[in-house]
């Protein structure tokens, strides 16, 4: 069997490695002698990440969906996501060298490119601290980045209007990783890696979770009874189904996307155009877009929305939906006014109030591992929370300080995802 090793250490001037996690158990080396899997539940960007780094150690492992793996009723799909360093939260803004280097060992790994530089700008009043926050971060992180003038954001990027009170940080490194391409190689390397320790199942639908006894026991369709040597609930918008104490602290919101053709749409292709992000005043003014990745356009959309059920979510995007990103566009994005709307679809953000991750085992249940890194900014760490969720399988400890992120922790009122 191939060996395929997608372990690394963190080489970050600002280290958080800490063997914080006190909650122990045995841990249990599976291999093919061992007849109970760890099971996966969810096949979206974290539960693949983790179902690839586990086989990649010899785990034994059961992944199920229920839909069909690359589904678009979730929160992994889609054709892009921003990466980035820039965030306004240091404690996230520290996790970004150890997450860029992930992807970047996949990539060398596979000999795939999953990560486009196009450089990202970040940007919103003079009279907020969102700016200021992420260039000390970028700052104390030695990444490189330089505060823009309006007249230098709008001489850089004609379609851009900046008004001249706001201020601007540029982040070279900032970038888009390929999405549902990413999440579709992390399936086929787990496959081409375990051969008969790896199985996918698709159309399984998880009806409950079992924890009561040593192992947990996961229930699927016609009452069937899996027997688990760990569980890692990665359901996303799903989760509260399957944990409905332990995930209390997380909501389900309706997020909508856009993608729009403006005329000259090479000019906003990556190397003439950058990932954006605008914060206002108010919580719900935030908006990102992505350059034009392929034909079907620039990507736009307002962070957050209503709180849904997944089972019951309105797919329809409709005009009430498109009128706060429009109004965004004609306030600072002019070229893009009246562009073509080459589609509008709807995914699903699982949302803690303060926006932190929930990334841990149960308390009660230590076999059961909750991977939510959710709030709508999770997918860029992927791999670097699979490796996590491998080490917490085999030893029940982190390298990183995971207290943030405690799945039974109450949220707080600050926002981490900007």
């Amino acid at each position: 069997m191939a060996t395929f090793n997608l372990s690394f250490r963190a080489a970050h001037p600002v280290s958080i490695s800490r063997k914080l996690n006190e909650q122990r158990y045995m841990p249990t080396h599976l291999n093919t002698l061992n007849r109970r899997p760890t099971v996966v539940i969810g096949s979206g960007i974290v539960g693949v990440s983790a179902a690839c780094a586990l086989v990649a150690r010899g785990v034994n492992v059961l992944l199920l969906e229920q839909f069909q793996p690359g589904h678009d009723l979730g929160s992994s799909h889609g054709e892009s996501r921003i990466i980035r360093y820039s965030y306004s939260d240091p404690f996230y803004a520290s996790l970004m060298g150890d997450a860029f280097r992930a992807w970047a060992k996949l990539e060398a790994d596979t000999g795939v490119s999953l990560y486009v530089r196009t450089g990202g700008l970040s940007f919103g009043p003079a009279d907020s601290d969102y700016v200021p926050k992420i260039a000390a971060n970028l700052k104390s992180l030695d990444v490189p980045c330089r505060l823009l003038s309006a007249a230098e954001v709008v001489g850089n990027y004609p379609g851009l209007r900046v008004p001249k009170d706001f201020l601007t940080v540029f982040e070279p490194s900032a970038g888009v990783l390929l999405a549902s391409k990413a999440v579709k190689l992390l399936l086929e390397l787990s496959t081409k890696v375990a051969g008969a320790l790896f199985e996918l199942r698709p159309n399984y639908s998880v009806q409950s979770l079992d924890m009561d006894g040593e192992y947990p026991v996961i229930v699927g369709p016609n009452q069937e009874r899996i027997e688990a040597e760990r569980v890692i609930v990665a359901a996303g918008g799903w989760v509260k189904k399957l944990l409905p104490r332990e995930a209390s602290s997380i909501e389900v919101t309706r997020q909508n996307v856009f993608y729009l053709r403006p005329e000259n749409l090479d000019a906003y292709r990556p190397g003439r155009w950058p990932v954006i992000i605008y914060k206002g005043d108010d919580d719900m003014d935030l908006f990102y877009s992505l350059p034009a990745m392929s034909d079907q356009g620039v990507k736009l959309a307002r962070h957050g929305g209503p709180v849904c059920d997944p089972e019951k979510v309105d797919r329809d995007v409709t005009e009430k939906d498109w009128e706060p990103v429009r109004d965004y566009i004609r306030k600072h994005l002019p070229a893009w006014n009246g562009a073509e709307i080459v589609s509008r679809s709807t995914c699903l953000y699982t949302m803690t109030r303060d926006e932190d991750f929930r990334v841990g085992p149960l308390e009660k249940h230590p076999r059961v591992i909750l991977a939510s890194p959710c709030s709508g900014h999770g997918f860029k760490f992927g791999p670097l929370i699979g490796r996590i969720v491998a080490d917490l399988c085999e030893t029940g400890m982190s390298d990183y300080n995971l207290q943030r992120w405690c799945p039974k922790r109450n949220s707080e009122q600050h926002k981490a995802s900007l």
